[in-house]
């Protein structure tokens, strides 16, 4: 799964969230680290996502210490991945 496409493998409604949180500035503590990335996502709590990037922006591993337990990717990891597309596109590199 790409960054630049994961949207076709979220829920819909998840990824409307995580859009959400992404557009109040809801992720923060954005940093990397060679591969991966650690951000937290301020939402009812603050929950740590940790995403590891292989090539072209692919994610390989992705996790969140949230509960959501219906899919594969919470709403946090979607802000997260925006932000980390976000980034990318402001340092050139995609």
């Amino acid at each position: 799964m790409k960054l630049a496409d994961f949207e076709e493998d979220v829920e819909p409604i998840i990824y409307e969230r995580g859009v959400a949180y992404h557009d109040a500035g809801a992720v923060v503590k954005l940093n990397r680290s060679g591969d991966t990335w650690t951000a937290n996502v301020s939402g009812t709590r603050e929950y740590a996502v940790r995403v590891r990037l292989g090539n072209f922006n692919s994610v390989i591993e992705s996790e969140c210490n949230c509960p959501y337990d219906r899919g594969d990717i919470c709403k946090h990891e979607v802000a997260v991945y925006l932000a980390i597309a976000e980034s990318i596109r402001k340092q050139g590199g995609g």
